[in-house]
């Protein structure tokens, strides 16, 4: 019982310290946008107007920060301010595609298309959100990075 105790302090400790950094921490609002990238492999390895190549569109780049609550006055729960002791962010790579261009095709026009017979891989979009901890101890037995993501539905046309 006194190791239940003791274990109890312990824990309530923890969630005050947690719940003083996250009051005191300072927000970084961070938004980055990053416009479409694209690689263009040649035939014959040299680029000449109208040859045959593989475009390889990168897609747009998007990172935003997410902002954290703010828990004043309130009660909170231990799980509640251990996922507040994260940094969070939403990284989206928009419009990834991977075109085939015959020879004498226009590959700028065809990139602009969503669905098209040169498409090896029709643009997909994919999202994800990386999670940082804040503490530089891992006192929270937590890890100090997260990362989520969940892939589209990919089909070749």
């Amino acid at each position: 019982n006194s190791v239940l105790q003791s274990l109890e302090d312990v824990k309530e400790m923890t969630t005050a310290g947690i719940k003083h950094l996250v009051g005191k921490r300072l927000y970084t609002e961070l938004y980055v946008d990053i416009k479409p990238s694209y690689v263009i492999l040649p035939d014959a390895g040299l680029y000449d107007p109208g040859c045959r190549l593989l475009l390889a569109d990168l897609g747009s780049l998007h990172i935003e920060s997410e902002k954290t609550k703010k828990y004043e006055g309130e009660t909170v729960t231990y799980d509640q301010m251990k996922e507040e002791a994260y940094d969070k962010f939403k990284i989206s790579i928009s419009s990834v595609q991977l075109l085939m261009i015959e020879k004498g095709q226009d590959w700028q026009a065809i990139r602009k298309e969503k669905c098209s017979p040169n498409h090896i891989l029709r643009p997909i979009t994919l999202n994800f959100n990386l999670k940082k901890c804040i503490m530089t101890s891992n006192s929270l037995s937590s890890p100090s990075m997260v990362f989520c993501q969940s892939l589209p539905l990919i089909s070749r046309i």
